[in-house]
């Protein structure tokens, strides 16, 4: 859902309580879309759950090679530059490293994603009310 309000405010689409009022009749869509979608969606993953299953009993020496290369591939083709080759290259030792550790690596793609955000937000709420001690800093 959160992707889906994103593609919104991307594409202009006021997104809130004043989606309903001003545009009733998209919602109303959305709506019905949402609803055919998971209809057509139903049938199709009864006929290839079994195809489906095989996959999940693939090989891990067999998924890797193509698991790299689609990612190599995005990332080539999200953004060409040599900079982000490189980053693939060292998020992915990284996440070598902490799973040779025995770490979770959710975390780190969590804060790699979400952490720009969050420090734009903490940076705004701090101007406005101060750096008091509900942040954990001295005054």
């Amino acid at each position: 859902m959160g992707i889906l309000l994103a593609a919104f405010i991307t594409l202009g689409v006021e997104v809130g309580p004043r989606m309903l009022t001003r545009s009733p009749e998209f919602v109303f869509l959305m709506g019905w879309a949402n609803i055919g979608s998971n209809l057509l969606a139903l049938p199709l993953c009864f006929v290839f759950a079994p195809l489906m299953a095989r996959f999940a009993s693939l090989q891990r020496r067999a998924v890797v090679p193509v698991a790299l290369a689609a990612a190599l591939a995005a990332t080539a083709l999200t953004d060409a530059g040599a900079l982000t080759v490189i980053q693939l290259a060292v998020f992915s030792g990284l996440g070598l490293l902490l799973k040779s550790a025995n770490l979770p690596r959710a975390p780190l793609v969590l804060g790699y994603v979400l952490g720009p955000g969050l420090e734009s937000g903490l940076i705004r709420s701090a101007e406005v009310y101060g750096w008091g001690p509900w942040l954990g800093l001295a005054s």
